[in-house]
């Protein structure tokens, strides 16, 4: 599952270049806390959040001759995708794990500008060009760097493309998708863009290629969007990390200002850098409608969303005394679990935990669910109408699981829906599984872009199944 993590001040302190001796950059003993902070500390004043330290420990796991797995960030708008994509891109190059890397944007100029902010930060690092025997650059514009210690970033846009990128002799062997996706993309435009991206860009690179993708989910259907929802057959073994919001719990009520309504935002920032001042900014520059697409991956109009309303808190200790409620979704691949609890003053369910695991017999997963309720025998519901035979075999292995009080899925969304609407159910924040599910469970469109009764990709959807069917049995 997903992890979390960091980005940059709006407008990056122009300091003094720094000279760094290139031993330095390529020290692998150093942590990516101290090479960020030691390296480009201007860019970092504003710490590190959840899924920045998600994205440095990915960049930090690189190795020579490894393919790591793709590493998709959904992040918000202002967020620092951008900016930490250009230094971990620079960090990557500089500490010697890839040589040849691509910068892919939806334009050439977007591409071309990511490149020119990637060399101004190697400038700050004190890399040095790469010139021919006469002294003159052999490379260093908005599209295309090269440094003297052997590494080259070409810039591509997909509006423009190449077949066959190569430098020289090389092939990318570190390729970046940087903001992709455009908000006026169709269903064709995002079909050509994907074709490529599958059929152009990936097979340039190496068998061991690094590749990392940022992008906020502006469109619900576009590349990244398809990646989030598991529609995606590219980048099949792809981590993704969030969707994250710039705000939890974030509430926008409309103020009247004389003859104005003005609009004043609240909600739990997740991020430092970006907290509800700058928040409150953008709202006031773009207007409501533009911060939730573009800060909270509010992407599905028209009532696609199926649980648009989602409140999480913070963990606590949850007392022994307090009964645990366990929902299961089972499958021959994953079995997936949700715990709750219900505070006894104000009745309020809380999702505590969550499990998914695979390739592990009944009797592992009870005594895996089990210890996750502190041994404590939980009321527990699981599977259809018709999966009888697995509540069986958990019943055997300790696990005492009931059916579910009807067969309707609607009914079961209907009362997880009404519960998350009125706050009768909240998610802990680390419930990660969870929330990406609750957050991207939508329905298919039809022809008019009307919500239909059929859930995108349903079967992927292990831990919102799971939750559905004990809030289903006991609200």
């Amino acid at each position: 599952m997903p992890t979390r993590a960091f980005s940059t001040p709006a407008y990056p302190i122009q300091i003094p270049i720094q000279r760094v001796k290139r031993s330095q950059l390529r020290d692998d003993t150093l942590h990516w806390r101290d090479w960020t902070t030691h390296h480009v500390p201007s860019y970092v004043r504003a710490g590190f959040s959840e899924r920045h330290i998600q994205f440095w420990d990915w960049t930090w796991s690189i190795q020579h001759g490894v393919r790591p797995r793709p590493f998709i960030a959904i992040w918000p708008r202002g967020g620092g995708k951008s900016t930490t994509c250009e230094l971990g891109t620079a960090s990557i190059l500089t500490r010697g794990m890839r040589r040849y890397a691509l910068y892919v944007s939806g334009t050439q100029d977007q591409a071309d500008r990511h490149v020119e902010a990637i060399g101004t930060i190697l400038e700050r690092l004190g890399e040095e060009r790469s010139v021919n025997k006469y002294g003159s650059s052999r490379g260093w514009r908005r599209n295309r760097l090269r440094a003297a210690s052997g590494f080259t970033i070409d810039a591509f846009g997909l509006d423009v493309g190449s077949r066959g990128t190569k430098d020289d002799d090389a092939r990318p062997d570190l390729i970046v998708f940087d903001d992709i996706d455009g908000i006026h993309d169709s269903a064709v435009t995002t079909r050509k863009k994907i074709e490529t991206l599958t059929q152009t860009i990936l097979p340039t690179a190496t068998d061991t290629a690094a590749i990392v993708g940022v992008q906020n989910l502006i469109i619900p259907n576009g590349i990244f969007g398809q990646m989030v929802d598991g529609s995606a057959d590219y980048l099949a073994d792809r981590i993704i990390s969030g969707p994250y919001p710039a705000l939890e719990q974030c509430v926008i009520t409309p103020v009247a200002n004389g003859e104005q309504i003005v609009y004043q935002v609240d909600g739990v920032p997740t991020w430092d850098g970006q907290n509800l001042e700058a928040c409150q900014r953008i709202i006031t520059t773009m207007g409501p409608d533009a911060f939730w697409r573009e800060c909270q991956h509010r992407v599905h109009a028209g009532g696609l969303a199926i649980y648009p309303n989602i409140t999480t808190i913070d963990p606590f200790d949850i007392p022994d005394t307090w009964q645990r409620y366990v929902g299961l979704d089972y499958g021959g691949v994953h079995t997936c679990a949700i715990i709750l609890v219900q505070e006894p003053v104000t009745l309020r369910w809380i999702v505590v935990d969550e499990y998914l695991a695979g390739g592990v017999s009944i009797e592992e997963h009870a005594h895996a669910i089990l210890q996750r309720c502190r041994s404590l025998e939980p009321f527990a519901v699981g599977g259809s109408k018709s999966e009888e035979q697995w509540r069986r075999e958990f019943r055997k292995s300790g696990l005492a699981v009931n059916g579910p009080q009807f067969a309707d899925v609607e009914v079961g969304i209907d009362r997880v829906s009404g519960a998350l609407n009125d706050d009768t159910l909240v998610v802990m924040r680390h419930c990660t599984g969870l929330l990406n599910n609750l957050r991207t469970y939508r329905r298919a469109p039809d022809e008019r872009g009307k919500p239909t009764k059929e859930i995108v990709n349903k079967a992927t959807y292990h831990y919102a199944d799971a939750l559905r069917y004990i809030i289903g049995r006991v609200r």
